[in-house]
C-alpha cells in the first residue's frame, strides 16, 4: 500500500513579516522574522508547483530591518533554482519550514516577465582577487552597500563613477562599485563576502568565496619552506588573483618592501599636472618617488 503525504497546508500568522522576491532569472530573496519574538530565526523552503525543493535558513544581513532596529537585522535568504527545476515550473513560493506559513507571496513564472537585473537596481559583486572587489548597482537612488565577512558587518561601501552593463548592443550606464577589505583578512582563510543593498537585498554573486594572502600567496607558502614545484604553482595563483593595496596604503606597503638597490638611468622624464587647485600634494608626492644619490 502506497501512503500519499499531504503537503502541509500554508497559513498565515499575524506576527510573521515576511517578503519574497523573484530577483534574478534563478534566484528568489527575502525575508522572514516574528515580529512577537525577534530572536527566532526560520528555516525557509522553496517550492515548486507544490513541492519542496529548496531550504535554507534565513539567516542573512538585511540591511532596512537592521536600520528599523528589529533584532539583529539577520532575517534574509537567497534560494537559486537550476535551470531544469525552472524549464516547466508554473509557481515558485516559499514556506517556514515545518510551520506551512507563507512567505511572501506566490510567483506565478509564466504571469510575470523575467526579471532584469539592471532594472531591479540590485547589481552584482564580484571578487578580483586579494582583498580587491568590484561591482554595480542600477538605480542612484540606492546609497549604499553593506559589505559583511562570515557574516560580521565590515563596512559601507558607497558607490562611485560608472560603468555600462550589457552588450554592446543593449548596454546601460550603472553606478559602480570598488572596494578593498581590511588587511586583517588577507589571513589565509577562507571566507565569504556578502554584499546588500540598501533596500536588504543580495546583489547578484554573493556571497562572494574569496581568499587573501599577506604579500601573496607566495610568500605565504615560502615561509613554510616549499618547493622550487610549490613556488612555481604559488606565482602562478598569484598571477590569477594577484594580492593589491589601494592607493591610501601605498606608502606603508613601500616600506615593507625589500630594499633595492637602485641603478642610476641617464633617461629624462616629464610630468604633466592638468586641472585645478593646489598641486603642492602632487609635488611633493613626486618628489619622494626620485632616488636619493648615495654618498
Amino acid at each position: 500500500m502506497t501512503i500519499m503525504l499531504k503537503p502541509p497546508t500554508p497559513r498565515l500568522c499575524d506576527d510573521f513579516r515576511t517578503s519574497l522576491q523573484w530577483s534574478h532569472d534563478r534566484s528568489f530573496t527575502g525575508f522572514v522574522y516574528d515580529a512577537a519574538d525577534p530572536a527566532r530565526k526560520f528555516l525557509v523552503e522553496l517550492w515548486v508547483d507544490g513541492h519542496p525543493v529548496k531550504s535554507a535558513r534565513a539567516s542573512d544581513h538585511v540591511g532596512s530591518l537592521a536600520a528599523a532596529d528589529i533584532g539583529d537585522g539577520c532575517f534574509g535568504f537567497t534560494l537559486s533554482l537550476d535551470e531544469a527545476s525552472l524549464d516547466h515550473a508554473t509557481v515558485v513560493e516559499a514556506r517556514i519550514a515545518n510551520l506551512g506559513v507563507v512567505i511572501g507571496e506566490p510567483i506565478a513564472l509564466r504571469e510575470r516577465v523575467l526579471p532584469d537585473e539592471t532594472m531591479t537596481g540590485r547589481g552584482a559583486i564580484r571578487w578580483l582577487g586579494g582583498l580587491r572587489f568590484s561591482g554595480w548597482v542600477a538605480e542612484a537612488s540606492q546609497p549604499f552597500v553593506d559589505i559583511l565577512v562570515d557574516g560580521e558587518q565590515v563596512t559601507q561601501v558607497k558607490p562611485s563613477g560608472w560603468c555600462h552593463i550589457g552588450n554592446a548592443e543593449d548596454a546601460i550606464a550603472a553606478r559602480a562599485l570598488a572596494f578593498h577589505l581590511p588587511e586583517r583578512f588577507a589571513d589565509g582563510v577562507a571566507r565569504r563576502l556578502t554584499a546588500v543593498n540598501s533596500r536588504g537585498e543580495h546583489l547578484e554573486g554573493s556571497p562572494a568565496p574569496f581568499v587573501a594572502f599577506t604579500g601573496g600567496f607566495g610568500c605565504a607558502i615560502a615561509a613554510d619552506g616549499a618547493t622550487e614545484i610549490d613556488g612555481l604553482r604559488a606565482a602562478m595563483l598569484d598571477q590569477l588573483v594577484p594580492m593589491s593595496v589601494p592607493f591610501t596604503h601605498y606608502q606603508r606597503w613601500r616600506d615593507h618592501q625589500p630594499k633595492q638597490l637602485v641603478n642610476r638611468s641617464s633617461l629624462r622624464a616629464a610630468v604633466i599636472l592638468a586641472g585645478s587647485g593646489p598641486i603642492d600634494d602632487t609635488l611633493e608626492s613626486l618628489e619622494r618617488m626620485i632616488p636619493k644619490s648615495r654618498d
